[in-house]
């Protein structure tokens, strides 16, 4: 399946929350060309699995949604089409209250890549005083491929337990723990805006382990 409108470089999705009362949240989804970002965003967005994806310019996905009880208006930026060396830039800085850092399973350079987006985030951040913590969660797509796996499980685990991040695997193809993907990236941008420090988050859920979508 090919997805149709490919000019646009806004397209906005409603689920149903009050855009006038709803809280704006923007998250950037960020990873090594063919990962699979927007088939990630477009199968949370319209529930659909997108095979064929032909991007020129960076997109900016909206969806109106509830989340533990509070209307979110949510602005998801697609950052493909970016080379390795331009992939992280300073306006994906302005305004995110978090990142999605997506790598393929069975891709060991998407992996290289995705430890390397990581360092130029902590250090766009470093010495911001308003940034001790930054709401972060590792995804490592195609899982169903697990016959051409080139990153286990543990290794991705281990990664993000390096990096005091929540990790998760996933299928955008099947529609496997990309709801809990993002839902667990809006737990940690709502618990960091509470009033005191929260712990980073630690929840690790594979295709092998049983993780829910």
């Amino acid at each position: 399946m090919s997805y149709s409108d490919m000019s646009s470089p806004s397209r906005r999705y409603s689920s149903g929350a009050s855009p006038r009362r709803s809280k704006r949240r923007e998250i950037v989804v960020l990873g090594f060309r063919g990962v699979g970002k927007s088939s990630v965003i477009i199968q949370f967005v319209e529930n659909t699995w997108v095979e064929i994806y032909y991007p020129t310019i960076e997109n900016t996905f909206e969806k109106n949604m509830n989340f533990r009880g509070e209307p979110i208006a949510l602005h998801i930026v697609d950052t493909t089409g970016q080379d390795e060396l331009t992939i992280f830039s300073p306006r994906h800085m302005v305004g995110i209250h978090g990142y999605l850092l997506v790598y393929d399973v069975t891709s060991r350079q998407s992996f290289r890549v995705v430890q390397h987006i990581y360092d130029k985030i902590c250090n766009a951040f470093l010495g911001d005083t308003t940034h001790r913590y930054i709401p972060i969660v590792l995804v490592g797509n195609k899982c169903d491929l697990d016959h051409d796996r080139a990153v286990s499980c543990e290794e991705g685990r281990q990664l993000a337990q390096e990096w005091q991040c929540a990790f998760i695997e996933a299928s955008a193809k099947h529609d496997e723990n990309i709801k809990a993907a993002f839902h667990q990236l809006l737990q940690q941008v709502q618990e960091n805006e509470g009033p005191n420090e929260v712990e980073k988050a630690t929840c690790c859920s594979c295709c092998c382990g049983g993780g829910n979508s």
